[in-house]
């Protein structure tokens, strides 16, 4: 990880939620939060779907969050950003 966040773009930090409290397989969920207020859960965000636009929807309500379309897990998973490659 590069020093201070200083290739973030967005101000935000994200966290994949995957499995159930039984298990590390199935479905990948994400969430975000501004970078400056990780500890302050009320401000948290979970993906949630698409808009008509294709643009991510993101919800406060963690009962509408929604599986990353076509992303499943079977153990401990953990992703990053190639700015390099833009993905």
């Amino acid at each position: 990880m590069e020093q201070n966040y200083s290739l973030n773009t967005d101000g935000y930090v994200y966290a994949l939620g995957i499995g159930t409290g039984w298990s590390w397989a199935g479905t990948v969920h994400l969430t975000r939060v501004p970078k400056d207020r990780i500890l302050d859960y009320a401000a948290y965000t979970y993906f949630a779907g698409r808009n008509d636009d294709g643009t991510p929807r993101w919800s406060r309500e963690e009962r509408e969050a929604a599986a990353l379309p076509g992303v499943r897990a079977s153990e401990q998973g953990s992703a990053m950003f190639h700015p390099g490659i833009g993905r």
